[in-house]
């Protein structure tokens, strides 16, 4: 599939996407005039070709439901795409079944955030409010509720059950993303071959005129899916 992609100035930037889903799959990206960081050029999130697809899936419920307040979705995706996810501290304990069942929790961007602990047994536990389950035993905990079933379905209340937590660490999220590449500047010749299962877009456009880049994508078969 060969196709030249026209961007008109002022444009805003795409969402960060793949172009097929599974192995397979090369594009090809081929100026037709010079292009800036400014003249909508490509950006990817480097080596998210082997990205599964159940934690590019985490990725962008975390970007829908749990950004900072003065962060869009689609800068959020970017972000954590491009491995901007705010760094976290893997704790795990072993927590008797019966302390385990008086933490009071919510849904979180990890699993299952701590937001009361009740009872004086629970403050000799190595935990605290803000750090997020991710694990009780061998479940993965992915919600309140399943914390909740994962409790329940647990021993007696004298055993203990195996907790993982991630607490998150103070400070700023990375900037940039340490996974971000653009591809600018680049002129006439130059060509950007990508995997099709990357995550990438294409950038705002601020120049004054449009932005013309020939593409071309190579598939192992006719079968396979995306562009």
């Amino acid at each position: 599939l060969v196709t030249v992609v026209e961007v008109a100035p002022g444009a805003e930037a795409q969402e960060p996407h793949r172009d097929a889903p599974q192995p397979g799959s090369v594009a090809v990206h081929v100026p037709l005039h010079p292009l800036e960081e400014d003249s909508a050029p490509l950006s990817f999130c480097v080596g998210t070709h082997v990205l599964p697809a159940e934690l590019a899936g985490e990725y962008l419920r975390e970007a829908i439901l749990w950004r900072p307040q003065n962060e869009t979705s689609r800068d959020a995706k970017r972000r954590l795409y491009c491995g901007g996810r705010q760094r976290t501290e893997v704790i795990e304990l072993a927590v008797p079944v019966e302390v385990a069942a008086r933490a009071r929790v919510t849904d979180s961007r990890l699993g299952a955030a701590i937001r009361r602990l009740d009872g004086a047994e629970a403050d000799g536990i190595a935990w605290k409010v803000g750090d997020e389950i991710t694990h009780a035993g061998s479940a993965w905990i992915t919600s309140s509720e399943e914390w909740e079933e994962a409790i329940a379905a647990a021993a007696a209340p004298a055993e203990t059950i195996a907790v993982r937590l991630e607490r998150p660490v103070p400070g700023p999220l990375p900037e940039p993303p340490p996974l971000l590449g653009v591809g600018a500047p680049l002129v006439p010749g130059d060509v950007v071959l990508y995997d099709s299962r990357v995550f990438h877009w294409g950038m705002a456009h601020g120049g004054a005129a449009a932005r013309l880049v020939l593409y071309a994508n190579f598939k192992s078969s006719a079968e396979h899916l995306g562009v």
